[in-house]
């Protein structure tokens, strides 16, 4: 599961009347993912733009 994409989708389904506004938003995530994850399966590394992120605490 990638986070970078699914707590951003999260929030929007959450919140109340924020799906309505965003819904390109929630579209290009879910394309993103999709590409993220045909990536990783072809390549079996993640995208090069993100492979050295990590998260700060």
């Amino acid at each position: 599961m990638d986070h970078r994409f699914h707590r951003p989708m999260d929030v929007v389904d959450r919140v109340p009347g924020l799906g309505s506004q965003v819904g390109a938003l929630c579209q290009n995530l879910a394309d993103e993912r999709l590409a993220a994850c045909v990536y990783g399966r072809d390549h079996d590394e993640g995208q090069p733009a993100v492979s050295g992120w990590s998260r700060e605490h």
